[in-house]
């Protein structure tokens, strides 16, 4: 059995024991490794699970609580590469720093002025057809001042970093009535309507690491609920 699944297992027999409390807050993700003898990212990790199961839920910048009979977890999946119809092909255009206070400007976020921030955009094809538009804003500790060398190489290596399990991720789904700043990028009519899907990056801590602006057409996309 994997470590993860032992911790689950072990949370998930205390919670249904009563060990653990309906409302409760369970210890934080540092107070379980210490508890289990293992990492942060491993508790995340179980306790994902749980939440699925709908045994916890999280409270943003609080922490994970025990389910009770009337609370219903509900999880919006939302992923670039699997929640959009007909994907082949996602395309780096542009890689560049960008100032603190273009995050200011943009989204009302506030981050230390000598902090570095990269902006990636990148095309999502439908073999040559644009189908989509995704957008991120990444905070990096990266202190060369040279020129991004391998663009390629770097987003894959930041991507990993928002996709840790001890990120948290908030998730806003907008339906955009004006498709205007996306229309000529995707070659939509100005009828057709776009999902904008902005998720936010945070630590434990509630420290910002980045932010992403994804741009579908209603067609393309097949999200789905769990609950």
């Amino acid at each position: 059995m994997k470590t993860y699944e032992f911790i689950l297992n072990d949370i998930q027999a205390k919670i249904e024991k009563g060990d653990y409390k309906p409302e409760e807050q369970l210890p934080s993700l540092r107070e379980f490794s210490k508890i289990y003898t293992t990492t942060p990212v491993t508790v995340k990790k179980s306790l994902a699970i749980l939440e699925e199961r709908g045994y916890v839920y999280v409270v943003d910048r609080k922490g994970f609580f025990v389910s009770s009979g009337n609370h219903k977890t509900y999880t919006m999946i939302f992923h670039e590469t699997k929640s959009i119809d007909h994907l082949t092909d996602i395309r780096l255009e542009t890689i560049e720093e960008v100032s603190s206070e273009a995050l200011w400007d943009r989204f009302g976020l506030e981050i230390p002025s000598q902090t570095r921030c990269l902006r990636a955009v990148r095309i999502l094809y439908n073999r040559d057809m644009p189908i989509g538009l995704d957008v991120k804003y990444i905070i990096h500790n990266v202190r060369s001042a040279s020129p991004v060398r391998n663009p390629e190489r770097l987003m894959d290596s930041l991507n990993l970093v928002l996709g840790n399990y001890d990120i948290y991720k908030e998730l806003e789904i907008t339906l955009m009535t004006d498709n205007a700043p996306v229309r000529d990028r995707l070659f939509i009519d100005a009828d057709d309507g776009v999902f904008e899907f902005r998720q936010t990056y945070r630590t434990e801590s509630g420290q910002l690491v980045g932010v992403s602006e994804t741009y579908v057409p209603c067609e393309e996309m097949q999200l789905k609920m769990k609950y």
